[in-house]
């Protein structure tokens, strides 16, 4: 098993194996996947009325989304810690490697 990203359809599947009552380690045998990875998307995806794929994909591109803005605000955030490190000759790099 190597790991990949759940996908939609995987999502739809784990849908239908627990409303017929498979537990999560059969879901793990039948996706040939992790039984922590379908553990984590059914913990992490359970709303008020159980596990709902259209939800549970939408709050993984969310998730998703909110990583790489992080990402590109961390960016913004070394280089501007590089530029002022230019014009004032302070020794901030240290700084930049702990951001």
């Amino acid at each position: 098993m190597s790991y990949n990203q759940i996908t939609q359809e995987e999502r739809y599947q784990i849908y239908s194996l627990l409303k017929v009552g498979n537990n999560q380690i059969e879901i793990t045998m039948i996706l040939n996947r992790y039984k922590s990875m379908i553990s984590r998307v059914i913990r992490r995806n359970k709303g008020l009325r159980g596990y709902r794929p259209k939800q549970a994909q939408r709050l993984a591109d969310q998730r998703k989304n909110d990583k790489a803005y992080s990402r590109i605000r961390l960016f913004a955030v070394k280089y501007r810690l590089l530029l002022i490190d230019q014009e004032n000759g302070l020794a901030l790099k240290r700084l930049i490697k702990y951001c």
